[in-house]
């Protein structure tokens, strides 16, 4: 219903289009009432005109706040996960916290626009294409459900918090994209690599591919872990997804154990076995690499 009100004349116009809404169109339409109120068409035009401005001036009033409104509640969002981020890293928790209570963290890449061009392109692997921008790298996760990218988000956060880095160490995740501080180093030989996993099961973790792509050693000797995707930790053993646990599984079975120290073989067994009874995977490995592993032995009957 749309009013319009000039002294004693008042009009009302609804149920059929203002530019027929003229005296003669209105006798026309049975509309006696209206008809005897209307004296010149160009009232109507102008109530119609009038209408137009309101609908624009009011749409684009809203448009405006709308716009204020999703600002306002992104920089919200904005302090809220950052003030997450800065309690993870500077939580007096004792190390052991299981991935399952360390939050998603979900924020805003600090690289505004992800383009593959403008970014160093590092290395390809089996979980992801990986991208060098400054300080920091940038994992390309398509194809990983859900599970296994927030699983490689909190290992990474789990280990960095382990290690002292900072709120602006934290790795984060938007969408397909993991973000992580970039380490400068070379790749580690074999036995170096036995010595970080050893280091790496005093603090806890565990991991089912330790092959000396997936650590640097920076200029100081000191040997890092730049892949979580099969990371994981003995306290949380449980709550590791089925998805994520068949990845541990079938890498440790095909080949991660050989680089795992003789001294935590049994250790790795007994929880790359506990992962298995929650996924089943070793049905699908070749029984030789599997008596390899130490996953499965033969008894020899006399």
């Amino acid at each position: 219903m749309i009013n319009y009100v000039n002294k004693k004349i008042s009009i009302q116009a609804d149920k059929f289009n203002l530019d027929n809404a003229s005296s003669s169109s209105a006798l026309k339409l049975g509309n006696v009432k209206l008809a005897e109120n209307v004296r010149e068409d160009k009232i109507l035009y102008q109530l119609k005109d009038n209408a137009s401005c309101l609908v624009k001036n009011y749409s684009s009033k809203i448009s405006v706040a709308d716009d204020l409104i999703e600002k306002k509640q992104g920089n919200i969002d904005k302090r809220i996960r950052k003030s997450n981020i800065t309690d993870l890293l500077k939580s007096d928790t004792p190390s052991n916290t299981t991935s399952s209570t360390l939050p998603s963290l979900e924020t805003k890449l600090k690289i505004e626009s992800f383009d593959k061009p403008k970014h160093d392109f590092l290395g390809k692997g089996g979980r992801g294409t990986v991208y060098r921008s400054g300080n920091m790298v940038i994992k390309d996760l398509n194809g990983a459900s859900n599970d296994q990218k927030n699983h490689e988000l909190n290992m990474c956060n789990a280990w960095h918090k382990e290690n002292g880095y900072t709120a602006n160490q934290a790795s984060y995740l938007v969408k397909n994209h993991l973000q992580m501080p970039y380490r400068e180093g070379k790749f580690p030989n074999d036995e170096k690599v036995k010595t970080v996993v050893s280091e790496m099961f005093k603090k806890g973790f565990m991991i089912g591919d330790p092959k000396k792509e997936n650590f640097v050693v920076d200029k100081q000797g000191t040997i890092h872990p730049i892949d979580f995707g099969l990371v994981f930790q003995r306290s949380d053993i449980d709550n590791v997804a089925s998805d994520v646990a068949t990845e541990i599984v079938k890498d440790y079975a095909k080949g991660g154990y050989k680089l795992v120290p003789a001294e935590l073989k049994s250790d790795y067994s007994k929880y790359i076995n506990q992962l298995e009874s929650k996924c089943h995977a070793l049905g699908t490995v070749n029984i030789k690499e599997l008596i390899r592993s130490g996953l499965v032995s033969i008894v020899k009957n006399n």
